[in-house]
């Protein structure tokens, strides 16, 4: 971003004049505010785990204590957690067995860092000519006393914020093998997380919103429940060359969040905080809850014969709270075939440890919605009746009781191999993903007050594959080398929308391209002071201007060609968001009691709006911008228009490769 004396200069050209006098004089003084400087630290962690195990024929036990201190990069960013763990395994008879895993953790989130780049009053785009402190050294309130709209970046480290939660976590099973029944296994599976957070805030006079309501303070507390339990049986039987896993599961999940906010306004001094808020002048509640219940139920049979062919069929039904009252369940069923070729009597070979082909297909879903997206719901407005309260309502969303799953479709073939007493294995897969009634967000006539409305109302479809590699190089006595890779490629494109092959162009949706694309008027150069634009889209275009290609053949009434741009005609799509191909490598060296693991990873295919040159500095230049190459008659770029603001009129986005 720009320093003073190079704000001064890209103001002055764009707004000649325009420099107030606080700008004026910290120029002429030589005072610049680098207030990313100022809002930043080398941020430094300490991780400390201490840990004991052991075991015996009827006990297995796993205890640990860790500690973690995080000071970020931006100040007053500071993160510490407390955690205690304990595992047990017990064999309480030789029939029955019981587990748990149970972890607590107090994190402490407390104070508030600067703000940064999303907001106005944000680090990166902050005057660099305004005043971050006074003449006693304390931070100022409206660092530009001309602009007090604009509060100082490093406020926020005058907030008295506490920020803590509490969690915890316990996973526990019961495991009853019958002796009388042999094979057959009883597994009840429970969990359990539980979080509250309380997060209390006092804006005090030093800062601008408290300067301007004489102190805001903020209680908010949440807490959230998930309870799982799920009922596995499972019957082993093996006779001869067969053998034959059978099993079936009941599962039961329970998701509840509650929240209570609460605002005061007016305080009679700083020496209260949120604690006192009984005493603000004013206050406002809000109060939220959700509740979401998942029930599923699952058969499977595993089925292998001598080791060399397996099959495995799977049905599952699930049901979810979230989707209309009379679509809320979902069966799915899968099969998956495997071959061990190199188990066949036929198959020699003094180097192939192992090689497999695998064949399935299956159907899964997938709940992809709020809580309450299937009702209607109404929200509060209410409003002055002379000098009383009433309460209304007005509505934000529409019921759908239609809502239901989103399902896929997957076929899978893949191959196994394994060489050299398995020093090198590597394994294919090959894919293609149907996915139909795609939940998503469709835009509708405003006239009902809302815009839009979730429905199943598309299809996709994901082709790829899924490649991997792994060896051990080196092997030898107190050292070792291993080396694995893998490489995916995904495409995914719509297949339709709303039944029909019809795009929707307000939600970026096409028929026949990815899910997420870029899409808007295409950068076709600057206009230069040697050409003529007045046969052109853009007739009262200037030298240094963003020339958009005119790629729509639009037609006058006559039926003639015109020369327009047109938003509904001129605008394409630019690029993915998701990438085609995503990449890995890793290397793990081990000699003796030291290792060293280094890991490479990428992915390719994405094109990104670099929203750097989507300038907005605002009116009279009130914003820091990022330091461009702007075109000027003796700088005639083909890349960035020159430094005004009408010089981008339509908006063009700069799409390049992420």
């Amino acid at each position: 971003v720009y320093d003073g004396p190079g704000f001064a200069a890209f103001k002055e050209e764009r707004e000649p004049g325009e420099l107030t006098d606080t700008e004026l004089d910290n120029l002429a003084a030589g005072k610049s505010t680098d207030w990313l400087d100022l809002a930043t630290r080398t941020g430094v962690r300490q991780d400390y785990l201490l840990s004991v195990s052991g075991s015996s024929d009827a006990v297995n036990y796993y205890t640990s204590a860790g500690y973690q201190n995080i000071q970020g990069v931006a100040k007053n960013d500071d993160f510490t957690r407390a955690t205690l763990r304990v595992n047990l395994g017990l064999k309480i008879t030789d029939d029955l067995k019981f587990g748990t895993a149970t972890q607590l953790s107090f994190i402490d989130r407390s104070g508030r860092s600067p703000s940064f780049g999303g907001e106005d009053n944000g680090a990166y785009f902050l005057n660099p000519l305004a005043n971050p402190c006074d003449e006693n050294g304390e931070l100022t309130i409206f660092p530009w006393p001309e602009e007090v709209f604009y509060s100082n970046a490093l406020s926020n480290t005058l907030v008295l914020n506490d920020d803590t939660n509490n969690k915890i976590f316990s996973n526990n099973f019961l495991e009853y093998s019958p002796a009388f029944i042999p094979g057959l296994t009883l597994k009840i599976n429970t969990g359990v997380e539980m979080e509250n957070r309380d997060i209390g805030d006092y804006y005090n006079r030093k800062t601008n919103p408290g300067f301007k309501s004489n102190g805001i303070a903020r209680l908010y507390n949440s807490s959230s429940k998930n309870y799982l339990i799920e009922n596995l049986l499972t019957y082993r039987r093996s006779f001869g060359k067969h053998s034959l896993v059978l099993t079936a599961l009941y599962s039961s999940q329970k998701d509840i969040t509650e929240s209570n906010d609460v605002e005061g306004v007016g305080f009679p001094n700083d020496l209260l905080n949120y604690r006192q808020m009984n005493l603000a002048l004013g206050t406002s509640f809000n109060t939220g809850y959700t509740q979401t219940s998942l029930i599923s139920q699952m058969a499977r049979v595993n089925y292998s014969f001598a080791d060399k062919y397996l099959l495995t069929l799977t049905v599952r039904r699930d049901g979810f709270s979230g989707f209309g009252e009379n679509s809320r369940y979902g069966t799915f069923p899968s099969a998956a075939f495997s071959w061990r070729i190199s188990e066949e009597d036929f198959f020699s070979s003094a180097i192939v440890d192992n090689l497999k082909l695998r064949l399935s297909v299956g159907k899964n879903g997938n709940q992809a919605v709020g809580p309450y997206d299937n009702l209607s719901r109404l929200t509060d407005r209410s409003y002055l009746s002379g000098n009383q309260t009433a309460p209304g309502f007005i509505p934000i969303q529409l019921a759908n009781n239609e809502l239901s799953w989103e399902s896929t479709l997957t076929q899978n073939l893949g191959i196994d191999l394994s060489m050299w007493n398995y020093r090198l294995s590597a394994s294919l897969d090959v894919y293609q993903a149907l996915t139909s009634d795609l939940l998503l967000d469709r835009l509708i006539p405003s006239v009902h007050g809302i815009t839009k409305i979730t429905q199943n109302i598309g299809e996709t479809k994901n082709v790829g594959f899924d490649f991997s590699l792994s060896g051990m190089p080196v092997m030898k006595k107190g050292f070792s080398w291993r080396v694995s890779g893998n490489l995916s490629y995904n495409k995914n494109e719509i297949v339709s929308l709303f039944g029909k092959d019809q795009d929707d162009i307000g939600n970026r949706l096409f028929i026949g391209q990815p899910i997420r694309v870029n899409y808007g008027y295409q950068f076709d150069g600057i206009w230069q002071e040697n050409e003529d634009p007045s046969n052109s889209a853009q007739p009262d275009a200037l030298p240094g201007d963003i020339k958009v290609l005119d790629i729509a053949n639009v037609l006058d009434a006559n039926g003639n060609p015109m020369k327009t741009i047109s938003a509904n005609e001129d605008r394409v799509i630019q690029g993915q968001l998701d990438p085609s191909f995503i990449f890995g490598l890793e290397n793990t060296l081990n000699y003796k009691k030291l290792s060293l693991y280094v890991f490479v990873q990428g992915v390719s295919g994405v094109t990104r709006r670099n929203t750097i040159y989507d300038e907005n500095v605002f009116g009279g230049v009130q914003r820091n911008w990022f330091v461009l190459d702007y075109w000027r008659p003796d700088n005639p770029i083909n890349t960035n228009h020159r430094n005004n603001q009408d010089a981008n009129l339509y908006g063009v986005g700069i799409y390049e490769s992420a």
